[in-house]
């Protein structure tokens, strides 16, 4: 399949035959189905414990609600193909080389789902999805990382998966917040992912997204359909007002849930994280929604995917804090990090001077670092890969939208958060899951957090191998030496 491009490889897929007795199965669930439907992948390498697949193949929601039965069946014909289609495509291959596993170890099989939630206004979406883990990498004060961290998002999970703006909190300890309300309102959802069921034409070439609406949080939709996830913000006195009955702006902040227990989403999802941990005897994460019925006022918890997590406790013994008192020794520390220490030879760093970064001009910056990226893997090089905001993002306006493939060959990625910039370290996507379980470094730089820091001089002093319109190579004169606690990280000179 190398010799074809992602186009040619679905067309091929799009073009070819399914079996009668397959037909006649996706017909039976057209005509008794009446609701969306969640068409993905289930492949044997996909929930492995130490390569996980999570995230990397397709997964489409269709409406279903087409008013001609063929054109519906026609529509879930097209999605299976292109889930199968998405096992042969660039970013699956390049994930399996560099894990080192042929492709024929790999099989898939195709799940049909009703996509959990209800009708919520003119959208379908749960009330609340999310991912839950339980291991925090980042347990806050007075947390353990056994207390696990949990990610929530209003409307479709994809939110959550795909690195934009949700909310975190910790089962054991839900009713405290992880963060201060004036960053739990700046960092709060805009927008969610919802299934138009009025939307009865669409081509899934374009996108798993070409399927979905995109819908703005409004005053008026928090004041209504998800008002039970809303609180007022008291400017003034800068804290949060709870109850439907409060006046003023809204703010997506489950306080109602997580402060008041008006619905009991966080011991449930402390169960089932707990009941995972026993049954899996490991470390697990879980995706999840929670819908509350408009007309009926039913509560529905849906337990969606449970998969294990490699937790890696090869750590660096020594407290990096000691090293705070010798920063000119280090090109970087971070206090948000995870990985452990890294034995390769890492001489190479790729990155884009925070003068260079415009926000406006990430998707520009994915195909300059994708051809850096390219020539690494064609030269068997691995790379420190440094940048501004969240890396894997599908919201450009938070960060480089880079898919796997196309940073495939860093070995430590760091995430910079600029001043200007409003992001919190992020959990529960697959982007990120499978970046630990690959043991790729992952370290955020943030200018708000006390020892943070970053030597921007000294890497600009370094020798360039290259330098383009965004991204500039460096080479460093000697070999890099990153080090990690469980919570801190180091990148020495």
């Amino acid at each position: 399949f190398e010799r074809y491009t992602d186009s040619e490889i679905d067309n091929l897929f799009l073009n070819s035959t399914f079996p009668n007795s397959t037909i006649n199965v996706l017909k039976q669930v057209v005509m008794q189905t009446d609701f969306p439907l969640a068409i993905r992948s289930s492949s044997v390498l996909e929930d492995s414990l130490t390569n996980p697949f999570a995230g990397v193949f397709r997964t489409y929601l269709i409406p279903n609600s087409h008013s001609e039965a063929d054109k519906r069946l026609e529509q879930l014909i097209r999605a299976v193909k292109l889930v199968y289609a998405s096992m042969y495509l660039k970013n699956a291959r390049v994930y399996r080389e560099a894990l080192k596993i042929p492709s024929r170890e790999e099989k898939m099989a195709v799940i049909i789902q009703r996509v959990a939630g209800s009708k919520h206004g003119d959208y379908f979406y749960p009330l609340v999805s999310g991912v839950a883990q339980s291991y925090n990498y980042y347990p806050g004060v007075n947390m353990k990382h056994e207390d696990g961290i949990v990610t929530l998002s209003t409307g479709l999970g994809k939110t959550a998966v795909e690195r934009e703006r949700t909310f975190a909190f910790c089962p054991a300890f839900p009713n405290v917040d992880m963060f201060t309300a004036v960053n739990i309102v700046t960092n709060a959802q805009r927008k969610l992912y919802a299934v138009a069921q009025d939307k009865t034409e669409f081509n899934l070439l374009d996108g798993e997204d070409s399927s979905l609406e995109r819908v703005r949080i409004t005053q008026q939709l928090c004041e209504n359909e998800i008002i039970d996830l809303t609180s007022v913000w008291d400017h003034e006195n800068k804290e949060f007002i709870a109850g439907r009955y409060a006046k003023g702006p809204r703010v997506v902040t489950y306080r109602s849930i997580l402060h008041y227990n008006q619905y009991p989403l966080a011991p449930i999802i402390k169960d089932f994280l707990q009941l995972g941990r026993e049954v899996m005897g490991c470390e697990v994460e879980m995706e999840f929604a929670f819908d509350v019925e408009q007309a009926t006022g039913l509560m529905n918890f849906y337990l969606l995917q449970i998969r294990p997590i490699a937790v890696n406790c090869m750590l660096y013994s020594e407290p990096l804090e000691n090293y705070l008192d010798k920063k000119d020794e280090l090109l970087l520390f971070s206090s948000y990090a995870l990985g452990s220490e890294i034995d390769e030879d890492l001489d190479l760093i790729v990155y884009i001077p925070p003068d260079k970064f415009d926000i406006i001009k990430t998707e520009e910056m994915v195909l300059e670092l994708e051809a850096i990226n390219l020539e690494m893997r064609n030269n068997k090089l691995k790379y420190v890969l440094i940048g501004p905001g969240r890396w894997g993002s599908s919201d450009r306006f938070l960060g480089i939208p880079v898919v796997w493939s196309q940073i495939s060959n860093a070995k430590v990625i760091v995430e910079v958060v600029l001043p200007n910039m409003s992001i919190e370290a992020s959990h529960g996507s697959h982007f990120f899951h499978n970046l630990f379980s690959m043991n790729v470094g992952y370290l955020t730089v943030w200018d708000k957090a006390k020892n943070d820091y970053m030597d921007w001089e000294w890497l600009d002093s370094q020798v360039t191998v290259t330098a383009k319109q965004y991204f500039t190579v460096k080479k460093t004169s000697l070999l890099l030496k990153i080090l990690f606690d469980g919570k801190n990280a180091v990148i020495k000179k």
